[in-house]
């Protein structure tokens, strides 16, 4: 029960291959080999799928599903947690009084309760699912989006309304003839990338999330980085992530740009003093001798893992670079040391 200063092994999974791995504000979900669920942390609204107020160590849920079937996505809301198998069967525990769980006016679960997807069509399938911090979104494989949840500062994309109960088809004409090949979720805001090499951004903006140098929440999309995006050769590789309050955009192999909250210096940018955002993408200074591998935020914190080649060798060279509370740029991590 106390907090955890270093990166800590995880014995229960020392021997498996783990999957999925996903998180809300006090509980984590792991996947094993793609079908096993196991679950831990605070459950006081039900989101491990059960009755215990906590789980200290990881549990395995025992779903009533066809052994057959295979985990296809996870994800954790603030005190919820989605659960799809093969696809297309979405399971849903936990609470939510904004409408982020799908059933209707029902805002809290006794247990783990399947979510109805009428729409679906028989061939369709779910491409991509994510939660917020009290909204959830899909992307199907025909490239149409739903949304439900909360609403109120534009994170499902719909016209202004505190909640929608239902998932909700979400229609922009800047979506159409595209497809989505990546989406991020923030807590109250949402990045979307498409085939076309373009970047859009709708919900909560206070903290310029939606690097468009106000603060004003947006409930359609707005285009991200134009200007930045084209200044590069349309064969750069285009990459997007959200932490909280705070979103990223990677181009090519090494250059980052970022916006939004940085009261803990979750953007790796020194600001001027009293700064704590940044409302428009600006260039983080990285080592260019690596490539940026991989990258993932919380919502204070963001975490990078880069590789690259030295000219006098060639082996590879590994480092993870973290920006969190009180450090105002990237700094090394020396995870070898932790093993």
């Amino acid at each position: 029960s106390s907090p955890v200063g270093r990166p800590t092994l995880v014995d229960t999974f020392s021997n498996c291959v783990v999957t999925h791995i996903s998180a809300g504000y006090h509980h984590s979900v792991v996947v094993v080999d793609s079908k096993d669920v196991y679950v831990c942390g605070k459950n006081r609204n039900g989101q491990l799928g059960s009755t215990e107020p906590s789980l200290q160590e990881f549990r395995k849920i025992n779903l009533q599903v066809h052994p057959r079937k295979r985990v296809t996505h996870i994800s954790c809301g603030s005190r919820f947690t989605f659960i799809v198998y093969d696809a297309r069967d979405v399971y849903v525990a936990g609470f939510s009084s904004y409408g982020a769980l799908a059933l209707g006016e029902i805002t809290a679960t006794t247990g783990w309760t399947r979510v109805l997807l009428p729409w679906l069509g028989p061939t369709e399938q779910i491409k991509f699912f994510g939660c917020g911090s009290n909204s959830t979104t899909i992307v199907t494989t025909n490239n149409r989006i739903y949304s439900c949840g909360y609403c109120n500062e534009g994170e499902c994309g719909l016209p202004f309304e505190n909640s929608y109960f239902n998932f909700t088809q979400v229609i922009h004409e800047c979506f159409s003839e595209r497809e989505i090949v990546q989406i991020e979720f923030g807590y109250y805001h949402v990045i979307v990338l498409t085939n076309h090499r373009e970047v859009f951004g709708y919900g909560y903006n206070y903290y310029g999330q939606l690097c468009q140098g106000d603060r004003i929440c947006q409930y359609k999309p707005v285009r991200i980085g134009q200007d930045i995006i084209s200044s590069y050769s349309p064969t750069e590789r285009l990459r997007i992530y959200c932490g909280g309050h705070h979103t990223l955009l990677v181009v090519g192999n090494c250059n980052l740009y970022v916006a939004g909250a940085c009261m803990y210096g979750q953007i790796g940018l020194e600001l001027e003093p009293g700064e704590e955002w940044a409302t428009e993408l600006r260039k983080v200074n990285l080592d260019t001798r690596f490539s940026i591998l991989d990258f993932h935020c919380g919502m204070y914190h963001s975490f990078v893992r880069c590789g690259g080649r030295f000219n006098t060798s060639d082996s590879k060279m590994f480092k993870t670079l973290l920006s969190c509370v009180d450090k105002r740029r990237f700094v090394d991590v020396d995870i070898a040391a932790y093993t």
